[in-house]
Parts: C-alpha cells; structure tokens; sequence
C-alpha cells in the first residue's frame, strides 16, 4: 500500500505533511485505500450519460480492468446497448459486446446505483447559448427525479 501519509509537492519531490489528528489520518487512510482499488483495477466507475464522449470513456474503463456501470435516462438507449448496439459510427459492435462479455461494463436506469461506485465521471450535454453560457440543465437536479 502506498504511504499515504506522504505525497509528492508539484517538483515531485516527496514531503512528509503537517502533525495531524485522527479525524485526518481517518482520511488519508481512506484515501491511501482508494488510490489502492485504482492501482489493481478493483475501484468501481460510474459513468453518467453514455452518448458520444461517455460511452467511449466507459468502455475504455471496462478495456483497462475496471468495473464499469454505465447510467443514462434513455431507457431506449439502454435496451439498444445491453442487446450490444451503440448507435454509433465511432463504436463499434465489437468493442461494445467484448465489453459486456466481459462483464466489467454494464448499463442501468437505476440511479441509486451511483452509491456504490468510488468514482462517478458526469459526460452530459453542457453546449454554450447565445450568451456563450453552458446550458447546465442536465446537470442541475429536477424535480420528481
């Protein structure tokens, strides 16, 4: 396990940190262990909206060893890609059914999946109005949701 107690400054020097109390020791523990489940590919990895840039992501994520849950709030979308269809010219048939083969990449609806991942990557729509201003709709919480 790496020394989290320790880290490296922006030189990449290593640097011992500031006494601390157990509240914080607490934390770098549990951060040390997180950055354990990333380094043996055993960290969980949600990835929210599974259109052109999170599918892609997500099934990069399952390739390279993690287990993957892929959300989105099409229900269509979601039947299409549990039966290994993408929709999309840029992924193809073939990295899409390896990954659910594998079975480190899987799709839900179901939010409250969200509570058992260590990681949680948010790939919506954000496009820019008139005003140059990011449309965050999709981000932002909604009602009877």
């Amino acid at each position: 396990m790496p020394d989290a107690k320790r880290y490296l400054d922006c030189q990449h020097r290593t640097v011992d940190p500031l006494p601390s109390d157990r509240a914080s020791d607490r934390a770098l523990g549990w951060i040390g262990a997180l950055a354990d489940r990333f380094a043996t590919r055993s960290a969980r990895v949600a990835v929210v909206g599974l259109g052109y840039a999170g599918l892609p992501m997500a099934l990069a994520l399952a390739e390279a060893g993690f287990a993957t849950l892929g959300l989105d709030q099409d229900a269509a979308k979601l039947a299409r890609l549990a039966a290994g269809e993408s929709g999309m010219r840029h992924v193809g048939p073939q990295a899409l059914g390896d990954a659910l083969q594998s079975q480190r990449f899987a799709v839900s609806g179901a939010w409250a999946l969200l509570a058992e991942a260590d990681a949680v990557l948010i790939c919506v729509p954000t496009p820019l109005g008139r005003d140059r201003q990011p449309d965050l709709s999709a981000v932002r919480p909604r009602r009877g949701r």
